[in-house]
């Protein structure tokens, strides 16, 4: 029921697998998957009060996970999926040479299905991550929300999607590689900026088109 991400094509490619979709399950099998994983977590979790499991599929898991664990809230950090795409190609040499476009189709088809199950999620915040690198207060609400003390940032955190708007702009530039992107991105323009960001234009600004925090 939740395949490691690894058997799921691993990051800008999950989405597209058959599995990635975290389906209800039937009741009987809710207590021993939860037990399951409960086992396998507890080791890097050492009691703490506040557990947070991370993973990107996670984006495509809410409602099963919120059934496994009631009373769980989903926080989806939102990026621009050019700097995500370009993030994707800095993970190793296995990714270096991913195709720039179904690296953004694979963001737009993530989040395409993360907009179809929202209304069956339960308690849920979400927020960006160009406002977190630009003003770590702004995130209070988030803390708030989930009735804890803030948490300061342990150091300064800096634009981290600034290196992807220059390389980005280099990209575009370039009389090699530039044009053929544009014209091969076309397609996805709308799609993207129906999820809240544009694809033109990140080389200059990689904030969203829509407001930067929200909860339920």
């Amino acid at each position: 029921a939740l395949l490691p991400a690894r058997l799921l094509g691993g990051p800008g490619r999950f989405a597209r697998h058959p599995g990635a979709l975290g389906e209800l399950l039937p009741e009987d099998s809710v207590v021993p998957l939860r037990e399951r994983l409960l086992r396998t977590w507890a080791p890097l979790w050492d009691d703490r009060p506040v557990r947070v499991a991370k993973s990107p599929p996670n984006l495509l898991r809410g409602p099963l996970l919120q059934q496994l664990f009631p009373g769980s809230v989903l926080v989806i950090v939102r990026r621009h999926p050019i700097a995500v795409a370009l993030a994707t190609r800095r993970m190793g040499r296995r990714f270096a040479g991913r195709d720039l476009v179904e690296l953004v189709e694979h963001w737009a088809i993530a989040h395409e299905l993360f907009e179809e199950q929202r209304p069956r999620l339960g308690a849920l915040v979400e927020f960006e991550h160009a406002d977190l690198v630009r003003a770590p207060e702004a995130i209070a609400p988030v803390f708030e929300s989930l009735e804890i003390d803030p948490v300061p940032p342990p150091e300064r955190l800096v634009d981290t999607d600034a290196i992807y708007r220059r390389e980005w702009g280099d990209i575009m530039r370039s009389r090699r590689e530039g044009p053929a992107l544009r014209q091969a991105l076309e397609g996805l323009f709308d799609r993207v900026l129906r999820l809240g960001y544009r694809l033109d234009g990140f080389d200059r600004d990689s904030g969203p088109l829509r407001g930067a925090f929200s909860t339920r």
